[in-house]
């Protein structure tokens, strides 16, 4: 990790709400990189993820007005996961760490936090039918559930604390019941570096932007590549924004990764082959 990556600092910025911060120069996030295990790492391309054979993944790379990579998951064949750590954090790298044999896991930079507080989450975190962070009444419009049956997202205003064993406060949401949701005034906001999730039919859609982007390119972008390729995308929500961004695949022994992976985080949504 290059050290202007580590003073950059842990502020977050929220992505298009109150708390925002400055964003990440563009190309300050690291290329792609290989890490195979016990060897250093080498930047390698966004090729060298999509050629990647695993059944159940299709790694696509969308233009969005900048690049972004989209990584398609079968919901058949993987089940979702959510990590909450408020106060202590962990890291990308700790997650892979923990299991270095696991083959065909992701991980994907998910939640918010208060600018002043890198581990401070900002809406709701919960984890395995523990509240860790409440609901917050205003911001942030949409709930991510997460159970070991696949995901769901509603607005806020229709959640209740039984609802999903897992949960967490997102957004903004940019795609509601296959149709835009978000204005085009949001391309007068500044751009952030994304991460965001996509359901789509039987699929995932898993996607992190390349440089800083606005949310109704993205989405715009979305609809138009789902469309051409046959599927049906009824929501896509915005799962975080500049250093909370984050992607990491392993596949065959070697990690492919995007953004900082060394740094805690409060949240990580993770995606593990079903057993």
């Amino acid at each position: 990790m290059r050290p202007s990556l580590i003073l950059v600092g842990l502020l977050f910025a929220l992505s298009g709400c109150h708390d925002a911060a400055p964003p990440l120069p563009e190309g300050v996030a690291p290329p792609v990189q290989t890490v195979p295990r016990g060897s250093t790492p080498e930047s390698a391309g966004f090729g060298a993820l999509a050629k990647v054979q695993r059944p159940g993944v299709d790694f696509v790379q969308l233009d969005a007005g900048i690049p972004v990579w989209l990584t398609v998951l079968e919901r058949a064949r993987f089940s979702p996961g959510l990590v909450g750590a408020p106060a202590q954090g962990i890291s990308v790298a700790t997650l892979l760490a923990q299991d270095e044999t696991e083959d065909g896991l992701l991980i994907i930079g998910s939640g918010f936090v208060s600018q002043l507080h890198s581990l401070r989450p900002v809406g709701l975190l919960k984890q395995r039918d523990r509240v860790l962070n409440p609901l917050l009444a205003y911001g942030y419009t949409r709930i991510l559930g997460v159970d070991p049956a696949g995901l769901s997202v509603i607005h806020k205003d229709h959640y209740e604390p039984g609802l999903f064993a897992s949960a967490l406060q997102v957004g903004p949401g940019i795609i509601e019941d296959g149709r835009l949701d978000i204005a085009a005034r949001d391309m007068e906001k500044t751009p952030y570096f994304r991460s965001f999730i996509a359901l789509c039919d039987s699929h995932w859609v898993l996607g992190i932007s390349q440089a800083p982007s606005n949310l109704y390119n993205l989405g715009a972008a979305l609809l138009n590549w789902a469309k051409n390729r046959g599927l049906s995308c009824q929501e896509m929500v915005n799962l975080a924004g500049d250093r909370q961004a984050v992607f990491a695949a392993r596949f065959a022994g070697t990690t492919y990764f995007h953004g900082d992976t060394s740094t805690a985080k409060v949240s990580l949504l993770t995606f593990r082959p079903s057993r």
